[in-house]
Protein backbone atom coordinates (compact mmCIF):
# COMPACT_ATOMS: atom_id res chain seq x y z
CA UNK A 1 0.00 0.00 0.00
CA UNK A 2 2.95 2.35 0.84
CA UNK A 3 4.52 1.46 -2.61
CA UNK A 4 1.63 2.29 -4.58
CA UNK A 5 1.00 5.88 -2.53
CA UNK A 6 4.45 6.31 -3.27
CA UNK A 7 4.12 5.56 -6.92
CA UNK A 8 1.16 7.73 -7.36
CA UNK A 9 3.25 10.61 -5.49
CA UNK A 10 5.33 10.22 -8.00
CA UNK A 11 3.22 10.35 -11.36
CA UNK A 12 1.43 13.19 -10.12
CA UNK A 13 4.54 14.73 -9.24
CA UNK A 14 5.53 14.39 -13.06
CA UNK A 15 2.16 15.48 -14.30
CA UNK A 16 2.61 18.94 -12.40
CA UNK A 17 6.67 19.25 -13.48
CA UNK A 18 5.33 18.32 -17.50
CA UNK A 19 2.34 20.72 -17.24
CA UNK A 20 4.80 23.73 -15.55
CA UNK A 21 7.36 22.90 -18.46
CA UNK A 22 4.54 23.15 -21.20
CA UNK A 23 3.36 26.62 -20.03
CA UNK A 24 6.64 28.23 -19.53
CA UNK A 25 7.54 27.02 -23.23
CA UNK A 26 3.99 27.99 -25.21
CA UNK A 27 3.74 31.04 -26.73
CA UNK A 28 1.77 34.20 -25.46
CA UNK A 29 -1.01 34.45 -27.99
CA UNK A 30 -0.86 37.80 -29.85
CA UNK A 31 -2.53 40.68 -28.31
CA UNK A 32 -5.99 41.51 -29.96
CA UNK A 33 -6.36 44.91 -31.26
CA UNK A 34 -7.60 47.14 -28.26
CA UNK A 35 -11.36 47.85 -29.24
CA UNK A 36 -13.02 51.23 -29.32
CA UNK A 37 -15.24 51.93 -25.89
CA UNK A 38 -18.95 52.30 -27.68
CA UNK A 39 -21.33 55.13 -25.69
CA UNK A 40 -24.43 54.23 -24.14
CA UNK A 41 -27.34 55.74 -25.32
CA UNK A 42 -29.26 56.21 -28.51
CA UNK A 43 -26.81 56.92 -31.67
CA UNK A 44 -27.44 60.86 -33.12
CA UNK A 45 -28.20 61.93 -36.59
CA UNK A 46 -25.54 62.00 -38.80
CA UNK A 47 -22.65 64.93 -39.65
CA UNK A 48 -23.27 65.56 -43.24
CA UNK A 49 -21.75 67.43 -46.06
CA UNK A 50 -24.02 71.03 -46.78
CA UNK A 51 -25.33 70.52 -50.40
CA UNK A 52 -22.25 73.17 -51.47
CA UNK A 53 -20.16 73.52 -48.68
CA UNK A 54 -18.55 77.18 -47.78
CA UNK A 55 -16.02 76.32 -45.53
CA UNK A 56 -12.96 77.88 -43.95
CA UNK A 57 -9.64 77.71 -41.95
CA UNK A 58 -8.93 79.57 -38.47
CA UNK A 59 -5.17 79.00 -38.02
CA UNK A 60 -3.01 79.71 -34.90
CA UNK A 61 -2.64 83.52 -35.62
CA UNK A 62 -6.36 83.76 -35.11
CA UNK A 63 -7.23 81.77 -31.98
CA UNK A 64 -6.60 84.52 -29.53
CA UNK A 65 -9.22 86.84 -31.21
CA UNK A 66 -11.31 84.18 -32.36
CA UNK A 67 -14.22 85.98 -31.46
CA UNK A 68 -14.24 88.24 -34.53
CA UNK A 69 -14.82 86.41 -37.39
CA UNK A 70 -17.73 86.02 -39.25
CA UNK A 71 -18.80 82.17 -38.93
CA UNK A 72 -22.18 82.75 -39.57
CA UNK A 73 -20.93 82.66 -43.01
CA UNK A 74 -19.55 79.04 -43.06
CA UNK A 75 -20.94 75.98 -43.56
CA UNK A 76 -17.40 74.43 -42.33
CA UNK A 77 -14.85 75.98 -39.85
CA UNK A 78 -11.68 74.08 -39.55
CA UNK A 79 -9.80 74.72 -36.00
CA UNK A 80 -5.85 74.37 -37.20
CA UNK A 81 -3.45 72.85 -35.32
CA UNK A 82 -0.25 70.63 -35.69
CA UNK A 83 0.16 66.68 -34.11
CA UNK A 84 4.08 66.18 -32.73
CA UNK A 85 5.22 62.77 -31.12
CA UNK A 86 5.10 64.34 -27.80
CA UNK A 87 1.59 64.85 -28.40
CA UNK A 88 0.28 61.67 -28.87
CA UNK A 89 3.26 59.47 -26.78
CA UNK A 90 3.80 61.85 -23.73
CA UNK A 91 0.19 62.80 -23.78
CA UNK A 92 1.07 66.76 -24.24
CA UNK A 93 -1.71 67.74 -26.29
CA UNK A 94 -1.50 69.43 -29.81
CA UNK A 95 0.29 72.24 -30.91
CA UNK A 96 -2.24 75.28 -31.11
CA UNK A 97 1.64 77.71 -32.01
CA UNK A 98 4.12 78.66 -34.35
CA UNK A 99 6.96 77.46 -32.74
CA UNK A 100 6.92 73.49 -31.22
CA UNK A 101 9.58 74.12 -29.72
CA UNK A 102 9.04 76.82 -27.26
CA UNK A 103 7.91 76.08 -23.71
CA UNK A 104 4.44 77.14 -24.19
CA UNK A 105 4.26 75.40 -27.46
CA UNK A 106 2.14 72.74 -25.61
CA UNK A 107 -0.46 75.43 -23.89
CA UNK A 108 -4.47 74.42 -24.89
CA UNK A 109 -6.41 76.97 -25.66
CA UNK A 110 -10.07 76.50 -24.21
CA UNK A 111 -11.66 74.71 -26.69
CA UNK A 112 -15.15 74.50 -24.76
CA UNK A 113 -15.85 78.20 -24.66
CA UNK A 114 -14.48 78.31 -28.30
CA UNK A 115 -16.77 76.07 -29.77
CA UNK A 116 -19.72 76.58 -27.71
CA UNK A 117 -19.32 80.19 -28.86
CA UNK A 118 -18.91 79.51 -32.54
CA UNK A 119 -22.05 77.50 -32.54
CA UNK A 120 -24.10 80.21 -31.01
CA UNK A 121 -22.74 82.14 -33.65
CA UNK A 122 -23.30 80.28 -36.42
CA UNK A 123 -25.69 77.30 -35.18
CA UNK A 124 -25.42 74.43 -37.85
CA UNK A 125 -22.20 74.99 -38.15
CA UNK A 126 -19.99 72.01 -38.67
CA UNK A 127 -16.74 72.72 -36.41
CA UNK A 128 -13.47 70.15 -37.82
CA UNK A 129 -10.04 69.71 -36.02
CA UNK A 130 -7.65 70.05 -39.40
CA UNK A 131 -4.36 68.36 -38.06
CA UNK A 132 -1.18 69.76 -40.04
CA UNK A 133 2.25 69.28 -39.95
CA UNK A 134 3.64 73.17 -39.98
CA UNK A 135 6.80 71.77 -37.82
CA UNK A 136 9.42 74.45 -37.19
CA UNK A 137 12.15 71.59 -38.69
CA UNK A 138 12.74 69.00 -40.85
CA UNK A 139 13.81 66.94 -37.63
CA UNK A 140 10.51 67.24 -36.08
CA UNK A 141 8.63 66.95 -38.88
CA UNK A 142 10.15 63.37 -39.41
CA UNK A 143 9.60 62.80 -36.05
CA UNK A 144 5.82 63.34 -35.96
CA UNK A 145 5.09 60.88 -38.99
CA UNK A 146 5.84 58.03 -37.00
CA UNK A 147 2.43 58.48 -35.56
CA UNK A 148 1.20 57.77 -39.20
CA UNK A 149 2.97 54.20 -39.20
CA UNK A 150 1.52 50.35 -38.69
CA UNK A 151 2.85 50.38 -35.20
CA UNK A 152 1.39 53.56 -33.93
CA UNK A 153 -1.61 55.19 -35.98
CA UNK A 154 -4.09 52.89 -34.04
CA UNK A 155 -2.84 54.78 -30.83
CA UNK A 156 -2.40 57.99 -32.85
CA UNK A 157 -6.21 57.90 -33.98
CA UNK A 158 -7.25 56.79 -30.96
CA UNK A 159 -5.69 59.70 -28.73
CA UNK A 160 -7.40 62.26 -31.29
CA UNK A 161 -10.65 60.50 -30.88
CA UNK A 162 -10.69 60.40 -26.80
CA UNK A 163 -8.29 63.80 -26.51
CA UNK A 164 -10.42 66.12 -28.97
CA UNK A 165 -12.80 64.52 -31.48
CA UNK A 166 -15.37 62.99 -28.25
CA UNK A 167 -14.46 65.55 -25.22
CA UNK A 168 -14.73 68.97 -27.58
CA UNK A 169 -17.59 67.51 -29.57
CA UNK A 170 -15.47 67.92 -33.07
CA UNK A 171 -17.89 67.06 -36.25
CA UNK A 172 -14.68 65.59 -37.60
CA UNK A 173 -11.13 65.82 -39.05
CA UNK A 174 -9.46 66.96 -41.61
CA UNK A 175 -5.91 65.84 -41.92
CA UNK A 176 -3.85 68.94 -43.73
CA UNK A 177 -0.65 66.92 -44.72
CA UNK A 178 0.69 67.22 -48.36
CA UNK A 179 4.35 68.31 -50.14
CA UNK A 180 7.52 66.40 -48.41
CA UNK A 181 5.32 65.36 -45.62
CA UNK A 182 3.01 63.54 -47.73
CA UNK A 183 6.31 62.12 -50.01
CA UNK A 184 7.75 61.15 -46.39
CA UNK A 185 4.19 59.01 -45.32
CA UNK A 186 4.84 57.42 -48.15
CA UNK A 187 2.46 54.20 -48.54
CA UNK A 188 1.68 54.89 -44.73
CA UNK A 189 -0.29 58.07 -45.53
CA UNK A 190 -3.37 55.95 -47.12
CA UNK A 191 -4.36 53.25 -44.47
CA UNK A 192 -3.96 56.09 -41.58
CA UNK A 193 -6.79 57.87 -43.45
CA UNK A 194 -8.81 54.52 -44.13
CA UNK A 195 -8.64 53.84 -40.32
CA UNK A 196 -9.33 57.23 -39.69
CA UNK A 197 -12.09 57.09 -41.56
CA UNK A 198 -13.16 53.79 -40.02
CA UNK A 199 -13.14 55.30 -36.39
CA UNK A 200 -14.97 58.74 -37.42
CA UNK A 201 -17.70 56.79 -39.13
CA UNK A 202 -18.31 54.25 -36.18
CA UNK A 203 -21.88 55.71 -34.49
CA UNK A 204 -21.80 53.80 -31.52
CA UNK A 205 -18.30 54.93 -30.69
CA UNK A 206 -18.49 58.74 -31.60
CA UNK A 207 -22.43 58.87 -30.59
CA UNK A 208 -23.05 60.00 -34.14
CA UNK A 209 -21.21 59.38 -37.61
CA UNK A 210 -18.44 62.03 -38.51
CA UNK A 211 -16.58 63.41 -40.94
CA UNK A 212 -13.29 62.65 -42.63
CA UNK A 213 -11.68 64.99 -44.52
CA UNK A 214 -8.01 65.52 -46.32
CA UNK A 215 -6.47 68.52 -47.90
CA UNK A 216 -4.06 68.21 -50.61
CA UNK A 217 -2.53 70.21 -53.08
CA UNK A 218 -3.50 70.67 -56.77
CA UNK A 219 -0.43 68.61 -57.70
CA UNK A 220 -0.66 65.57 -54.60
CA UNK A 221 -1.59 62.71 -57.55
CA UNK A 222 0.97 60.64 -55.82
CA UNK A 223 1.41 56.99 -55.33
CA UNK A 224 0.56 57.48 -51.60
CA UNK A 225 -2.92 58.76 -52.67
CA UNK A 226 -4.64 55.60 -53.65
CA UNK A 227 -8.37 54.62 -54.31
CA UNK A 228 -8.61 54.05 -50.44
CA UNK A 229 -8.23 57.45 -49.50
CA UNK A 230 -10.85 58.27 -52.06
CA UNK A 231 -13.37 55.37 -51.41
CA UNK A 232 -12.74 56.54 -47.39
CA UNK A 233 -13.19 60.36 -47.38
CA UNK A 234 -15.63 62.51 -47.12
CA UNK A 235 -14.11 65.32 -48.81
CA UNK A 236 -10.73 66.30 -50.37
CA UNK A 237 -10.10 69.88 -50.02
CA UNK A 238 -7.87 70.99 -52.84
CA UNK A 239 -5.93 73.68 -52.81
CA UNK A 240 -6.36 75.87 -55.03
CA UNK A 241 -6.07 79.35 -54.29
CA UNK A 242 -5.50 80.81 -57.22
CA UNK A 243 -5.43 85.04 -57.69
CA UNK A 244 -6.47 85.63 -61.26
CA UNK A 245 -9.50 85.63 -63.49
CA UNK A 246 -9.66 81.92 -64.23
CA UNK A 247 -11.47 82.44 -67.50
CA UNK A 248 -8.48 84.60 -68.97
CA UNK A 249 -5.42 82.37 -67.84
CA UNK A 250 -2.77 81.70 -70.16
CA UNK A 251 -2.38 77.82 -70.93
CA UNK A 252 -0.07 75.80 -68.17
CA UNK A 253 -1.09 78.99 -65.86
CA UNK A 254 -0.27 77.46 -62.39
CA UNK A 255 -3.85 77.42 -60.62
CA UNK A 256 -5.91 76.46 -63.15
CA UNK A 257 -9.46 75.44 -61.43
CA UNK A 258 -10.94 74.08 -64.27
CA UNK A 259 -8.01 72.00 -65.24
CA UNK A 260 -7.34 70.54 -61.52
CA UNK A 261 -11.54 70.26 -61.99
CA UNK A 262 -11.01 68.02 -64.56
CA UNK A 263 -7.69 66.17 -62.95
CA UNK A 264 -9.52 65.40 -59.85
CA UNK A 265 -13.07 64.43 -61.02
CA UNK A 266 -10.87 61.89 -63.16
CA UNK A 267 -9.80 60.12 -59.47
CA UNK A 268 -13.22 60.72 -57.32
CA UNK A 269 -16.54 61.96 -57.74
CA UNK A 270 -17.20 65.45 -57.87
CA UNK A 271 -19.18 65.31 -54.62
CA UNK A 272 -16.05 64.86 -52.80
CA UNK A 273 -14.30 67.63 -53.94
CA UNK A 274 -13.97 71.28 -53.05
CA UNK A 275 -11.44 73.66 -54.09
CA UNK A 276 -9.78 76.58 -51.91
CA UNK A 277 -9.91 80.44 -52.44
CA UNK A 278 -6.80 82.41 -51.48
CA UNK A 279 -8.05 85.46 -49.70
CA UNK A 280 -4.67 87.25 -49.52
CA UNK A 281 -2.69 89.08 -53.02
CA UNK A 282 0.14 88.37 -54.84
CA UNK A 283 2.42 90.79 -56.77
CA UNK A 284 3.57 90.38 -59.83
CA UNK A 285 6.23 92.59 -62.04
CA UNK A 286 5.74 94.33 -65.02
CA UNK A 287 6.48 91.27 -67.31
CA UNK A 288 3.76 89.27 -65.16
CA UNK A 289 6.25 87.39 -63.09
CA UNK A 290 5.41 86.63 -59.27
CA UNK A 291 7.13 88.64 -56.75
CA UNK A 292 5.92 87.44 -53.60
CA UNK A 293 2.78 87.03 -51.58
CA UNK A 294 1.38 90.40 -50.54
CA UNK A 295 -1.36 91.82 -48.12
CA UNK A 296 -4.25 90.11 -46.81
CA UNK A 297 -7.82 91.15 -48.76
CA UNK A 298 -8.91 92.87 -45.73
CA UNK A 299 -5.33 94.61 -45.35
CA UNK A 300 -5.82 96.08 -49.39
CA UNK A 301 -8.99 97.37 -48.15
CA UNK A 302 -8.52 98.70 -44.91
CA UNK A 303 -4.77 100.38 -46.31
CA UNK A 304 -6.16 101.63 -49.57
CA UNK A 305 -9.08 103.56 -48.20
CA UNK A 306 -9.28 106.32 -51.19
CA UNK A 307 -9.79 103.58 -53.46
CA UNK A 308 -11.97 100.91 -51.88
CA UNK A 309 -14.83 102.51 -54.06
CA UNK A 310 -13.71 99.93 -56.73
CA UNK A 311 -10.35 97.86 -54.93
CA UNK A 312 -13.28 95.04 -54.35
CA UNK A 313 -14.64 94.81 -57.20
CA UNK A 314 -11.55 93.99 -58.99
CA UNK A 315 -8.83 91.64 -59.18
CA UNK A 316 -5.37 93.43 -59.72
CA UNK A 317 -4.68 96.89 -58.29
CA UNK A 318 -1.97 98.86 -59.87
CA UNK A 319 -1.67 101.72 -56.72
CA UNK A 320 0.55 99.33 -54.89
CA UNK A 321 1.39 101.41 -51.61
CA UNK A 322 3.11 97.96 -50.07
CA UNK A 323 5.58 97.63 -53.46
CA UNK A 324 5.38 100.49 -55.80
CA UNK A 325 6.05 99.28 -59.56
CA UNK A 326 4.17 95.96 -58.99
CA UNK A 327 0.82 95.06 -59.25
CA UNK A 328 -1.79 93.66 -56.76
CA UNK A 329 -3.71 90.37 -58.02
CA UNK A 330 -6.42 88.73 -56.02
CA UNK A 331 -9.95 87.56 -55.31
CA UNK A 332 -12.14 90.31 -55.05
CA UNK A 333 -15.88 89.80 -54.76
CA UNK A 334 -17.01 89.08 -58.71
CA UNK A 335 -13.45 86.42 -59.17
CA UNK A 336 -14.78 84.71 -55.92
CA UNK A 337 -18.42 84.27 -57.11
CA UNK A 338 -16.90 83.21 -60.63
CA UNK A 339 -15.30 80.26 -59.06
CA UNK A 340 -17.78 79.19 -56.87
CA UNK A 341 -20.43 79.37 -59.67
CA UNK A 342 -17.97 77.45 -61.72
CA UNK A 343 -17.75 74.57 -59.32
CA UNK A 344 -21.27 74.68 -58.25
CA UNK A 345 -22.87 74.42 -61.70
CA UNK A 346 -19.99 71.57 -62.50
CA UNK A 347 -21.38 69.51 -59.96
CA UNK A 348 -18.56 70.28 -57.33
CA UNK A 349 -19.02 70.00 -53.28
CA UNK A 350 -18.21 73.52 -52.41
CA UNK A 351 -14.95 76.22 -51.41
CA UNK A 352 -13.04 76.66 -48.71
CA UNK A 353 -11.18 79.78 -47.76
CA UNK A 354 -7.40 80.22 -46.89
CA UNK A 355 -7.85 81.89 -44.32
CA UNK A 356 -10.73 83.12 -42.64
CA UNK A 357 -8.56 85.74 -40.34
CA UNK A 358 -7.59 87.23 -43.84
CA UNK A 359 -11.03 88.48 -44.58
CA UNK A 360 -12.70 91.41 -43.61
CA UNK A 361 -13.84 92.29 -40.05
CA UNK A 362 -13.57 95.79 -39.86
CA UNK A 363 -17.33 97.33 -39.66
CA UNK A 364 -16.55 100.18 -42.14
CA UNK A 365 -15.30 97.23 -44.88
CA UNK A 366 -17.68 94.51 -43.87
CA UNK A 367 -20.02 95.24 -47.02
CA UNK A 368 -16.92 93.98 -48.81
CA UNK A 369 -16.70 90.72 -46.86
CA UNK A 370 -15.95 87.47 -49.23
CA UNK A 371 -17.60 85.08 -47.23
CA UNK A 372 -20.79 87.09 -46.60
CA UNK A 373 -21.30 87.39 -50.57
CA UNK A 374 -20.58 83.88 -50.60
CA UNK A 375 -23.35 82.96 -48.10
CA UNK A 376 -25.61 85.23 -49.79
CA UNK A 377 -25.19 84.14 -53.27
CA UNK A 378 -25.34 80.45 -52.20
CA UNK A 379 -28.49 81.20 -50.33
CA UNK A 380 -30.07 83.52 -52.94
CA UNK A 381 -29.32 83.26 -56.22
CA UNK A 382 -31.74 85.04 -57.82
CA UNK A 383 -29.84 88.04 -56.93
CA UNK A 384 -27.16 87.53 -58.70
CA UNK A 385 -27.05 87.22 -62.40
CA UNK A 386 -24.33 84.63 -63.46
CA UNK A 387 -20.74 85.97 -64.57
CA UNK A 388 -20.87 84.76 -68.14
CA UNK A 389 -18.17 87.11 -69.91
CA UNK A 390 -14.59 88.08 -68.66
CA UNK A 391 -12.60 91.39 -69.85
CA UNK A 392 -8.88 90.72 -69.96
CA UNK A 393 -7.84 93.66 -67.69
CA UNK A 394 -9.55 95.69 -65.21
CA UNK A 395 -7.70 98.88 -66.25
CA UNK A 396 -8.34 100.69 -69.34
CA UNK A 397 -7.00 103.69 -71.11
CA UNK A 398 -8.50 105.39 -73.51
CA UNK A 399 -6.16 104.37 -76.69
CA UNK A 400 -6.94 100.62 -75.60
CA UNK A 401 -9.68 98.10 -76.89
CA UNK A 402 -11.32 95.66 -74.52
CA UNK A 403 -10.91 92.68 -75.41
CA UNK A 404 -13.04 89.98 -73.72
CA UNK A 405 -14.48 86.47 -73.73
CA UNK A 406 -17.53 85.00 -72.88
CA UNK A 407 -18.92 81.66 -71.83
CA UNK A 408 -21.60 78.83 -70.72
CA UNK A 409 -24.18 80.74 -73.55
CA UNK A 410 -26.76 79.06 -75.41
CA UNK A 411 -25.70 79.70 -79.06
CA UNK A 412 -27.64 82.25 -80.37
CA UNK A 413 -27.34 84.90 -83.34
CA UNK A 414 -29.40 87.25 -81.33
CA UNK A 415 -27.21 87.02 -78.16
CA UNK A 416 -25.28 91.42 -77.57
CA UNK A 417 -23.13 92.38 -75.36
CA UNK A 418 -23.66 96.32 -73.78
CA UNK A 419 -21.50 98.55 -71.73
CA UNK A 420 -23.12 100.34 -68.49
CA UNK A 421 -22.32 102.21 -65.64
CA UNK A 422 -21.93 99.66 -62.70
CA UNK A 423 -23.24 101.49 -59.82
CA UNK A 424 -26.51 102.99 -61.56
CA UNK A 425 -27.15 100.51 -64.50
CA UNK A 426 -27.13 103.19 -67.03
CA UNK A 427 -26.22 102.23 -70.67
CA UNK A 428 -23.52 103.91 -72.11
CA UNK A 429 -25.56 103.55 -75.84
CA UNK A 430 -22.95 100.49 -76.65
CA UNK A 431 -23.60 97.40 -78.10
CA UNK A 432 -22.53 94.95 -80.11
CA UNK A 433 -23.39 90.73 -81.60
CA UNK A 434 -21.74 88.36 -80.30
CA UNK A 435 -20.87 85.36 -82.61
CA UNK A 436 -23.22 82.38 -82.55
CA UNK A 437 -21.46 80.06 -80.00
CA UNK A 438 -21.49 78.95 -76.09
CA UNK A 439 -18.43 81.01 -76.14
CA UNK A 440 -15.71 82.56 -77.77
CA UNK A 441 -14.16 86.17 -77.83
CA UNK A 442 -15.01 89.81 -78.27
CA UNK A 443 -13.38 93.14 -79.27
CA UNK A 444 -14.78 96.63 -77.85
CA UNK A 445 -13.06 99.39 -80.00
CA UNK A 446 -11.08 102.19 -77.81
CA UNK A 447 -13.58 104.86 -79.76
CA UNK A 448 -15.67 103.29 -76.57
CA UNK A 449 -13.01 103.45 -73.96
CA UNK A 450 -12.01 107.33 -74.78
CA UNK A 451 -15.76 107.83 -74.41
CA UNK A 452 -16.13 106.63 -70.46
CA UNK A 453 -15.92 108.75 -67.74
CA UNK A 454 -12.40 108.44 -65.73
CA UNK A 455 -12.31 106.55 -62.42
CA UNK A 456 -15.28 105.12 -62.53
CA UNK A 457 -16.16 101.43 -62.56
CA UNK A 458 -17.72 100.14 -65.42
CA UNK A 459 -19.06 96.43 -66.33
CA UNK A 460 -20.50 94.47 -69.78
CA UNK A 461 -24.38 92.82 -69.58
CA UNK A 462 -24.79 89.86 -72.05
CA UNK A 463 -28.58 89.89 -73.41
CA UNK A 464 -30.78 87.91 -75.47
CA UNK A 465 -32.79 89.61 -77.92
CA UNK A 466 -32.97 90.92 -81.84
CA UNK A 467 -31.89 94.46 -83.31
CA UNK A 468 -29.69 95.08 -80.01
CA UNK A 469 -33.05 95.26 -77.57
CA UNK A 470 -33.58 92.80 -75.22
CA UNK A 471 -35.00 91.66 -72.12
CA UNK A 472 -33.52 88.24 -70.88
CA UNK A 473 -29.87 89.10 -69.23
CA UNK A 474 -28.04 86.33 -69.88
CA UNK A 475 -25.12 87.36 -67.21
CA UNK A 476 -22.49 89.77 -66.57
CA UNK A 477 -18.47 90.32 -66.21
CA UNK A 478 -16.52 91.40 -63.86
CA UNK A 479 -16.46 95.54 -63.55
CA UNK A 480 -13.65 97.03 -64.76
CA UNK A 481 -12.33 100.93 -64.55
CA UNK A 482 -11.57 103.69 -66.86
CA UNK A 483 -7.82 105.13 -65.65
Amino acid sequence: MKSNQSILIVIIACILVFNACKKNNTKAAPKAPEKEEEVTGPVGDPVTLSPFEIGAYLPYWGIANYQKYGYKDLTTLYIIATISKASVMSNKGLIFADDDAAATAYNQPDLTAMLKFIRQESPGIKVILSLSDMHTTSANRAESLTLFNAANRGKTIQYIMKNYVDKFGFDGVDIDIEDESLSGLGAQYSPFIKDLAASLHNAPARGKRKLCMVALNVYDFTKNVTQDVYNNVDLIGVMDYGQEKMDALKPGTPRDLMREGNDWSAKIEKSKLAFGLGFWSTHFSTDGQHAGDGWDYAKVLSTAQADTTFVPYLTTYYNNIQKPGYTLRYNGLYETRRKAEYLKKNGFKGVFGWDITKDVTDPDYTRYALLSLLKDWNENPAKYPPIVGVTLQDYYSSTQNIDGKFHDLSASSDNWVGVYELKTGLSTGYSQYLPTATSGNFTIPSTLVQSLTANKLYILRFYNGANGIGTTLLGTSHPFYKQ
